[in-house]
């Protein structure tokens, strides 16, 4: 659990299903007391030694949330079909073998961080808290007790492959700052990243020492680590 005597804090959340390299990186988490939240995406494609990787990493306190099923773009799924239809499709097939997988998720990431104000509504009614992306840093700073239900997050992988100008490689001595700004202010700095790997990888990713170097500076600055349903509380 968090420090709640300290305002200021982290909240590291990780998306799709990068299960094993979340895994690996359980040593450096335990390491600095961190605790994450990772948002499943493809749940139904995930082997029977990911299951188990999946619950290894909640028993050490991380939160598991939810990424939807297929990973669909949802404003290009809602050009052709209702809301109800993405919740009928992308929803409640995942819930229900997270459920029997003996998940029970309360937070929920966006595919791509894209959404509308009417699909945020109507998945409040199925969970805690949302995850999107910040456009500029001050949407990801939040103080903890408000209730928040919308979290906006920066995001922290330092290698990418995509080509959208909206996801941009990040250097670490930026995000550090960033860090302490979210002290300096008494607030909880909300990020997101996708797989944690040293190794080449032809996905967007954090490297392992490149998080394991975050996660010693915020125990030096002094933030306390949040998950994404904490901030609810």
């Amino acid at each position: 659990m968090p420090d709640f005597a300290n305002d200021t804090g982290v909240c590291l959340t990780f998306d799709d299903n990068y299960i094993l390299e979340w895994f690996s990186a359980l040593k450096s988490f335990k390491k600095y007391k961190a605790k994450a939240t990772f948002f499943v995406s493809h749940f139904d494609k995930l082997s029977g030694s990911e299951l188990d990787m999946l619950k290894e990493i909640e028993s050490h306190g991380h939160e598991i949330g939810y990424h939807t099923i297929s990973h669909f773009k949802p404003t290009d799924f809602l050009a052709k079909y209702s809301i109800e239809e993405y919740v009928k499709h992308e929803i409640f097939p995942g819930l229900e073998l997270m459920s029997s997988a003996g998940f029970e998720p309360r937070s929920f990431a966006f595919p791509y961080n894209d959404s509308t104000c009417e699909l945020q509504t109507k998945l409040l009614e199925l969970f805690d808290i949302l995850r999107l992306r910040a456009d500029v840093l001050f949407e990801a700073l939040y103080k903890k007790n408000v209730n928040n239900k919308i979290l906006r997050a920066q995001n922290i992988d330092l290698h990418t492959n995509s080509s959208s100008p909206e996801i941009k490689f990040r250097i670490l001595d930026d995000i550090v700052e960033e860090f302490r700004i979210a002290s300096k202010r008494d607030k909880i700095i909300a990020t997101y990243a996708h797989g944690i790997s040293n190794r080449v990888v032809h996905h967007p990713h954090i490297s392992l020492w490149g998080l394991e170097y975050l996660l010693h500076c915020a125990h030096e600055i002094g933030l306390s680590f949040y998950k994404a349903s904490e901030l609810t509380i």
